[in-house]
């Protein structure tokens, strides 16, 4: 195909004759460099050597860029760290490595966006859009064009402007070889090529006005390529003696190589061979005095090409010998030269790395000296409030004392005791409800400082790791102080509202509550009744407390893809509600514990969920609010079933059921 021997017209108004002035502008720097100190100008010099080098050397750009990124860093600051990350961006454009320049173009691009820095944002726009073309994705390319063009007529600079044109005119043209690869459609092809030209005088245009002579020279190179491919030879002989005019006044030795190939491909198409070789000998000279040896090699290519088209195959065959010569060399330098660019690649990941662990160990410590002196404190506040609830037990000890000596000499004494050891039992309720509600303030100001930590920049998955994890110690406290809290409420509140429930549709109601946290863990529920209308009448609110623990332990303690069963059966005299878990099962010592305050039971929830000791305590105590009665039937590996039973109501079953057909058989 072509569109090996097309240069893109974008990249070449990217690059700059590597000539001897340039040259002496990279020793300058260099020289520069050897005596700055570490500090924001060595930065920006950096940055220099790297623009000037990545149209030259790029080897040597690639470990200068890791320098300047990893000073930049080392001394914050941020105007030359994107700056680094752009050119490193273009760097890896070059070398096609499309996912790492696209990463650090990024970078570059949020940073100028809040600065509104719309030079920077012309170039990172146009790279951008160039990585997109590579990839094939045009959308995303034309996109990023649009903004580039949009910034260009903003700001109304004709150099910007030719450069706009430049870069759709490459666009279609890319659109135009996409259409011939991938579906064969010569036609579309043609005319894609016929839009980008207009692009491509109208860059000549502006750049004529913006009096930039490198970007006039480079488009009538391009449009003269395109006229080739498009078989508008004397057009494109033409188009490229007007670039051939502008590189020679300016002394670009390296484009006069590729004018000359050019020529040479235009006289064999016209079948013009003598000049062809008259061209090709020019160009063989010229790469010679540049002692470039990949421009020297496709020359002898060329010559053995066109020998082969002359019949002389002794000549075709010298050539092809000296190409194929060359070539090994070649490939023996790239070799070691990606050798020594892995080797210092490897060497600045590393420094990084150990910057990235200093880093990581810092802060990790003030997270530790925070989270400690929080801890402490909160230690503090819990030791004082046990002391003062051991201060307030003396003091009752001795009161009780004192008052069952006069327990002989009057019941009322008896009474009125009593009655003071009723109010102090509630007073150490409401102590235990107070530490409760305080210790919540430090567990706030935890998860508040865990919140800064994460917005005090990008963490890596190490410490994301250990915010985590510090984050779901914080929640299980809350979940601690909010089970103690509830269980206190209740043991407290001796009234319950009893209302009339339509058992089957209420279950379906609360499975369907749980369904999302199921789904999360790919676990699904099953619900069987032994009748569509079982009524129960018993206190809302306590229900649902209790189907809520037995739902989400279920849950918990399943393991991923399995299924929870909930099975409700009338008896006559009573309604039985069983869960059934498929998870790791409990021992006899489990089912034993099960039910007391702050026993943590062998199966761990299998999802790293939090556990407080506390949610079957709290189900036991509203189930016998309730007058019912709760079992547990388990098997180790199998999974384990509890079993509520509560009675149809206070009254009797015939009376409930006729209150049923009267009205809320409807349901």
């Amino acid at each position: 195909m072509k569109r090996y021997i097309l240069v893109l017209l974008s990249f070449l108004l990217l690059l700059s004759s590597y000539s001897y002035s340039q040259s002496l502008r990279v020793e300058g720097i260099k020289k520069s460099l050897s005596t700055a100190k570490e500090d924001s100008s060595k930065v920006r010099l950096l940055n220099e050597l790297v623009h000037e080098l990545s149209y030259g050397d790029k080897y040597e750009a690639l470990p200068r860029v890791y320098q300047s990124i990893a000073l930049a860093k080392r001394i914050s600051f941020d105007d030359g760290l994107y700056d680094a990350y752009d050119l490193l961006g273009v760097i890896y454009l070059d070398k096609g490595i499309l996912d790492s320049a696209e990463i650090f173009m990024l970078k570059a691009l949020r940073y100028y966006e809040k600065k509104d820095d719309q030079q920077s944002l012309f170039k990172i726009y146009q790279n951008l859009g160039h990585v997109h073309v590579q990839r094939g994705s045009f959308e995303n390319a034309e996109s990023y064009y649009s903004k580039e063009y949009a910034i260009a007529k903003r700001l109304g600079d004709h150099r910007l402007m030719g450069n706009a044109h430049n870069d759709k005119a490459s666009l279609y043209i890319n659109i135009g070889w996409n259409s011939i690869e991938v579906k064969n459609d010569t036609v579309a092809q043609m005319n894609y090529f016929e839009k980008a030209v207009p692009h491509i005088h109208k860059a000549i245009g502006y750049f004529k006005q913006a009096e930039y002579e490198r970007g006039v020279a480079l488009a009538y190179g391009n449009l003269a390529i395109l006229q080739e491919e498009m078989y508008e030879l004397d057009a494109s002989k033409q188009s490229m003696q007007a670039a051939m005019a502008y590189f020679e006044r300016m002394n670009y030795t390296v484009y006069l190589v590729s004018a000359y190939n050019h020529f040479n491909k235009i006289y064999q198409k016209m079948g013009l061979y003598d000049s062809a070789l008259f061209y090709l000998e020019k160009s063989l000279d010229l790469s010679r005095v540049l002692e470039s040896k990949i421009d020297t090699r496709n020359v002898y290519g060329q010559f053995s090409s066109l020998y082969v088209q002359l019949g002389d195959f002794e000549k075709a065959l010298s050539y092809h010998h000296q190409y194929d010569e060359l070539n090994d060399q070649i490939l023996s330098e790239s070799k070691q030269a990606t050798i020594d660019e892995l080797e210092v690649a490897y060497a600045m990941n590393r420094r990084d790395h150990d910057l990235a662990l200093s880093e990581l160990e810092n802060k990790k410590q003030k997270i530790v000296i925070v989270s400690g002196a929080i801890l402490m404190i909160a230690l503090m506040l819990m030791m004082f409030f046990f002391w003062k609830k051991g201060q307030k037990e003396k003091k009752l000890n001795i009161e009780l004392a004192q008052k069952s000596a006069q327990l002989k000499k009057s019941n009322l004494l008896i009474a009125q005791q009593n009655a003071q050891l009723t109010e102090s039992y509630n007073e150490l309720n409401n102590l235990t409800a107070v530490v409760a509600h305080d210790l919540r303030t430090p567990l706030n100001n935890l998860k508040a400082l865990n919140s800064l930590v994460k917005m005090s920049g990008s963490l890596n998955p190490e410490q994301h790791e250990l915010h985590d994890k510090s984050l779901q110690v914080i929640e299980g406290g809350e979940s601690l102080i909010n089970d103690i809290v509830n269980l206190t409420r209740m043991e407290n509140v001796a009234e319950v509202s009893f209302e009339q429930l339509h058992l089957n549709s209420w279950m379906a109601e609360e499975i369907e509550i749980h369904a999302a946290y199921a789904e999360q863990k790919n676990i699904s529920f099953e619900m069987h009744a032994s009748t569509d209308e079982i009524y129960l009448v018993t206190d809302k609110e306590s229900l649902t407390r209790i189907m809520d623990n037995l739902l989400s332990n279920a849950i918990k303690f399943s393991n991923p893809s399995k299924r929870v069963l909930v099975m409700l059966q009338d008896t006559g005299d009573d309604v039985t509600i069983s869960v059934t878990d498929q998870g790791p099962g409990m021992t006899d010592e489990d089912v034993t514990n099960a039910f007391q305050r702050f026993k943590k039971l062998s199966a761990r929830p299998t999802g790293g969920e939090n556990s407080t000791g506390l949610g079957l305590s709290i189900v036991k105590t509203l189930v016998e609010k309730l007058g019912g009665t709760i079992t547990i039937e388990s098997q180790l590996g199998v999974g384990t079933t509890f079993h509520m039973r509560l009675a149809h109501s206070k009254g009797n079953k015939q009376s409930l059921n006729e209150k049923n057909r009267s009205g809320i058989a409807s349901v």
